[in-house]
């Protein structure tokens, strides 16, 4: 489980942030994410088709579970600001968050494996070798020699 999770979950996070479905704001960057990626590792036409339409569909899968955690947080929020919170409903309230979480991740899970049998040994091991140049370079949102220096962000006083 543990191999699952340290390199097909970033493999995921990698590949997914390849397709966004059409019409929302970052559509064309998704796609051309998609289309650079397999430009890099030689997908057909058919396989680059097939591979956007299983983010499509895992998206709109996994839509109504998304949209129950963020309710459900801005419940626990409005809960947690209370003087006297009630630490049962926020338990249960967290419990039911992790029930859609764990949806979510069986989705995820079922697309990578959809993803896997849409591609070759030798695409499959090309992309391996970019998420693991994408997670030495420190992945999304990395500030390279910023965040070393301690000048990320603005300091808050």
């Amino acid at each position: 489980m543990k191999v699952f999770r340290a390199l097909l979950l970033p493999l995921f996070a990698l590949t997914a942030s390849m397709v966004v479905l059409p019409g929302s704001a970052s559509a064309g960057e998704g796609h051309e994410r998609l289309a650079k990626v397999c430009e890099h590792i030689q997908c057909s036409d058919q396989q680059e088709r097939a591979i956007g339409q299983v983010f499509e569909q895992m998206r709109i899968d996994v839509k109504p579970d998304r949209e129950a955690v963020r309710e459900l947080r801005g419940q626990i929020a409005q809960e947690w600001q209370k003087d006297k919170p009630d630490e049962a409903k926020l338990t249960k309230l967290q419990d039911r968050v992790a029930s859609h979480e764990r949806n979510i991740a069986d989705r995820h899970h079922e697309a990578m494996m959809e993803l896997h049998d849409l591609l070759d040994a030798a695409q499959r091991e090309q992309i391996v070798a970019l998420l693991a140049k994408h997670h030495k370079k420190g992945g999304k949102g990395d500030k390279g020699d910023k965040a070393k220096s301690g000048k990320a962000g603005k300091s808050k006083k």
